[in-house]
């Protein structure tokens, strides 16, 4: 008797953490559906900036994913016009603040500029990122860059250049590691091309999506893009 409570009690156990688990659509649910939709929207003009630049639209918008999710599930929230007017003034340091669908930064440009500069072959595909009016102060600068942050254009360029950067950046890391080329992308998106591989292992782990390292959420980035890709991003995008 008390062999068979004990293995009903293991498979009580084993069942019930089982089904506690939760996928990040049926988490997000709405926001989630709403990303699907822009995706599935936007397919043409996705798959064409990637496929002009060799890059799989598939893993783009992987990268990109989360964002969705956070710009519909917040976009009620999103007040910023106090927000650029601070950074045309004064700067990221001053005002650094998520921008459109793919909640790109002013300081995420402006280091996506600065590191463009370092690969001469991806320069030559992307030469106006970091171009602007020679006559152009640095508020002017600024207040360019957010018009540009603005247009959904500008930010599938902002990905795709991005994409190629980070892939050439750790192209050693994605060689040895090959099945996480995804988790390496994502990750530096969230964090920044400054993080090394350890780092972007460590937060691909760390469960701070959607509100952040003060907060501790469900899933990691990585976790809603991989879910993602591994489940939709197929259905969404073919080669042409």
């Amino acid at each position: 008797m008390a062999r068979l409570l004990l293995i009903f009690l293991l498979n009580f156990s084993i069942n019930s953490g089982s089904s506690n688990y939760v996928s990040p659509q049926e988490y997000f649910g709405e926001s989630y559906d709403e990303a699907l939709k822009y995706c599935r929207i936007n397919q043409r003009e996705i798959s064409r900036y990637c496929f002009q630049f060799q890059i799989d639209p598939k893993v783009a918008s992987s990268v990109i994913f989360p964002e969705l999710i956070r710009y519909n599930r917040f976009r009620d929230m999103m007040e910023t016009t106090a927000l650029e007017l601070a950074y045309v003034s004064m700067g990221a340091d001053v005002a650094d603040f998520s921008i459109g669908y793919f909640q790109m930064k002013p300081s995420f440009i402006e280091k996506l500029e600065r590191e463009i500069q370092n690969f001469p072959e991806i320069f030559s595909q992307f030469p106006e990122i970091p171009k602007y009016p020679n006559d152009f102060s640095e508020s002017q600068i600024r207040n360019e860059r957010i018009s540009r942050l603005k247009k959904n254009e500008w930010q599938l360029k902002y990905l795709v250049c991005f994409v190629k950067i980070a892939t050439e950046k750790y192209s050693e890391e994605i060689l040895t590691h090959q099945n996480e080329t995804l988790m390496i992308l994502s990750s530096a998106y969230n964090a920044g091309l400054e993080s090394n591989y350890e780092h972007l292992k460590s937060i691909s782990n760390t469960k701070t999506f959607p509100y952040g390292n003060r907060f501790t959420g469900r899933f990691s980035y990585f976790d809603v893009a991989n879910y993602y890709y591994t489940n939709h991003s197929n259905q969404i995008f073919q080669k042409p």
